[in-house]
């Protein structure tokens, strides 16, 4: 791919997971998804996420550590030991060590970290926050699904930025040039407004590698607001969400790296 690029994407262009962390060991001890692609080269999922943007309207300061406890959302332990950067009227950031979280004034944004994604996790989080607040408005939102893919051949690596964007186009253009960021989007299969969009991206933790995020977005009308309940619609199109971006990264990779 040629060249290595900063993984930004969702909502503001902000890469809502596995950007600027440390570089993801190399160890053949990491549990790590490994799938031979053709005769030689052979992909190997060393990270994962999943990330939750919702826009709406929110009151940052309720989203206290101790009010996670006290409802049930998370161990009372948990809560306890929760790393908090800041809380106030306007802006509100807590890491429960699993899961990173960041509420401003219009945006809740919910992350898993660590090694291990812990999808369902994250889902009945989201889902209990919402049954506790039911009132509050959610416009938009969506559910992020990505990975950190290392190619253990680098040739392959080049033919997979190739194969996205050809460097015919750009050879009398750009002095060596490759594919930093590719972006394609398509509709969604429901009665929401929305769509599915897949970014790819040279991995910024491991080289050579790939970095695929596939976003399920999806808005809601004003007058469909109140009618479909947030936890209920999460609760409806977690497991699908789940389900088309692994495929979506599985074909991507079966046909980009052989």
């Amino acid at each position: 791919m040629g060249v290595k690029c900063d993984a930004r994407d969702g909502p503001n262009e902000r890469n809502l997971a596995l950007q600027g962390r440390s570089p993801l060991p190399s160890d053949p001890k990491r549990s790590a998804s490994v799938c031979r692609l053709g005769a030689m080269a052979v992909a190997r999922t060393h990270a994962e996420a999943t990330a939750v943007v919702l826009s709406g309207s929110f009151n940052p300061r309720i989203f206290e550590p101790h009010w996670f406890g006290a409802e049930g959302l998370v161990p009372e332990q948990e809560a306890s030991a929760a790393e908090v950067q800041l809380i106030d009227q306007d802006f509100c950031h807590v890491n429960f060590g699993w899961v990173d979280l960041i509420i401003t004034q219009d945006r809740l944004q919910a992350e898993t970290t660590g090694e291990t994604v812990n999808d369902s996790q994250l889902r009945d989080l989201l889902i209990g926050i919402f049954r506790l607040l039911p009132h509050i408005p959610v416009k938009a939102g969506s559910i992020h699904h990505r990975w950190q893919i290392g190619i253990d051949d680098e040739e392959a690596w080049h033919a997979a930025g190739d194969a996205l964007a050809p460097k015919e186009l750009w050879s009398d253009v750009l002095t060596k040039p490759g594919m930093f960021d590719f972006a394609m989007q398509g509709l969604r299969s429901d009665d929401l407004a929305g769509s599915i969009k897949v970014r790819i991206q040279p991995s910024q933790a491991i080289r050579p590698g790939i970095f695929i995020n596939v976003n399920n977005e999806f808005a809601l009308a004003e007058t469909k607001q109140e009618d479909r309940a947030i936890a209920e619609l999460i609760e409806t199109l977690w497991p699908d969400a789940a389900r088309q971006a692994t495929e979506i990264k599985d074909k991507l990779m079966s046909q980009l790296v052989h």
